[in-house]
């Protein structure tokens, strides 16, 4: 829907793998509504990293059960992955697949938005 505006920033800080993203829907969500958040580096998908959102972090993989914390459009979040190599790669590329409740298809079910976007890190 608005990709690739949803990444900011691609750095390595300390061995971590730094994205900066903004939430890819003009509204604010429940972190529950992010079915899928993912990373890949040459077409290898990196770990499941940590998103924080306002100071608290929230594992990636846990998203789906955070109903209570929005992702509002003022806010900026970081994802953090593990990097352990001493170079910082190129290029990355990250997907997220947002669940839209208040949309819904022919079948009465939630419309999913599925955005990509490729960022160059800084050096």
């Amino acid at each position: 829907m608005f990709s690739p505006e949803f990444v900011t920033s691609a750095q390595v800080v300390d061995d971590v793998l730094v994205l900066g993203l903004r939430l890819n829907w003009f509204r604010p969500l429940p972190l529950s509504c992010i079915e899928e958040l993912t990373v890949l580096v040459d077409g290898t998908p990196l770990p499941e990293g940590l998103l924080v959102l306002d100071g608290t972090g929230f594992p990636a993989e846990q998203l789906v059960d955070q109903d209570d914390v929005w992702w509002r459009l003022s806010s900026d979040a970081e994802l953090r992955l593990p990097w352990a190599d001493q170079e910082p790669p190129d290029e990355v590329r990250v997907i997220v697949r947002t669940r839209i409740p208040l949309l819904v298809d022919h079948t009465g079910s939630p419309v999913v938005v599925t955005d990509t976007a490729s960022v160059a890190v800084a050096a």
